[in-house]
């Protein structure tokens, strides 16, 4: 009778795998000699994945699956014309790259595989990085004024090697009302914007954020336009907007969110002071001098044209004006 031949496959039959995920290999022994291999063993060597259970599957008639832990099995017979299959449950941990997940079946040195079997079995996969969210939410400015409506930009990018599906984000508003959410630009391929909307709970749900490609991440942006209504006291003095994102690796105990906080200032207020002399002589000149200011905490918008209207007393006639301190111009009709 021809000796024990024995050979070794492996295989999870995929060729990536992603970072913090499970993954499956079938390892298979079978014998094709003519005599029965007694007291086989098998070793398990990986690299960027970590193997938790080896269990048989399916174990020839003849054939005894032997002992197995998480580096292998020992004390296998093998039948002629049988095989034996072990299921390798691993988890993936490896950092992201091509080639980075190896996992290895050998028999050791010594073992009879002779023609075109084989004593070892390697299977290489790449680690890919899951999705990976981030929110970004920002209006530009860092003082709003009571009563003016501001356009804020949310921005949700995705770092990963995979699409991320079933994104939601949520606006939580301090001190304004939000009026509308509108989808914006996208990078990338793939994007769904969702359906977005301004009733409770306001912002958007169904996204779907692309994956990175060449180093750009892929993302979904929107336009959140809001009226503040919060009016400045010795208790309010800021108004702040939330963007909230559950999906991928944001999860509903722990949303990614992004904040965008202002100064609330009080409007512009103009106040006017008039002076005058207490006397004057018939046929002279009379001065008046008007002083503008501001008692809001906004300023007022460079180039704002103000109007003070002044009746003038019985036996004065207007002659003319000329501009102060801090006005650049003025105009007077008599």
């Amino acid at each position: 009778l021809k000796p024990a031949n024995l050979n070794i496959t492996k295989t999870n039959g995929v060729n990536q795998v992603v970072f913090g995920s499970s993954t499956t290999y079938t390892v298979t022994l079978s014998n094709t000699g003519e005599t029965a291999a007694t007291g086989v063993q098998w070793t398990d060597t990986a690299t960027g994945v970590s193997v938790s259970q080896i269990t048989d599957t399916a174990v020839g008639p003849n054939s005894n699956e032997g002992l197995c832990v998480a580096s292998g099995c020992s004390n296998i017979t093998l039948a002629p014309g049988e095989s034996i299959t072990y299921s390798v449950l691993a988890t993936v941990n490896g950092a992201a790259g091509v080639g980075n997940a190896k996992n290895t079946a050998a028999f050791p040195s010594g073992t009879s595989c002779t023609g075109t079997n084989q004593c070892t079995a390697t299977d290489t996969d790449d680690i890919l990085k899951p999705a990976t969210l981030s929110v970004t939410k920002s209006n530009g400015v860092t003082q709003l004024t009571e009563g003016t409506s501001t356009t804020y930009t949310v921005t949700i990018a995705n770092s990963g090697d995979l699409a991320a599906a079933g994104v939601e984000w949520t606006d939580v508003p301090t001190g304004m009302t939000i009026q509308s959410i509108t989808p914006g630009s996208t990078t990338g391929t793939g994007a769904v914007a969702g359906t977005c909307g301004v009733t409770s709970p306001l912002g958007c749900t169904g996204i779907t954020v692309p994956p990175a490609s060449a180093g750009v991440n892929g993302s979904v942006s929107y336009t959140v336009t809001a009226q503040v209504t919060a009016m400045v006291s010795p208790t309010v003095t800021s108004v702040n907007n939330v963007a909230s994102v559950t999906g991928a690796n944001c999860t509903t105990l722990s949303p990614c969110t992004a904040t965008d906080t202002d100064t609330l200032l009080t409007p512009t207020h103009f106040t006017v002071v008039k002076t005058a002399p207490e006397t004057v002589i018939t046929g002279a000149s009379l001065n008046y001098s008007f002083t503008l200011g501001n008692s809001g905490q906004t300023s007022a918008a460079a180039g704002q044209v103000v109007t003070v209207r002044e009746e003038l007393p019985p036996g004065v006639a207007y002659v003319g004006a000329t501009a102060g301190t801090g006005v650049s111009a003025v105009s007077c009709t008599g």
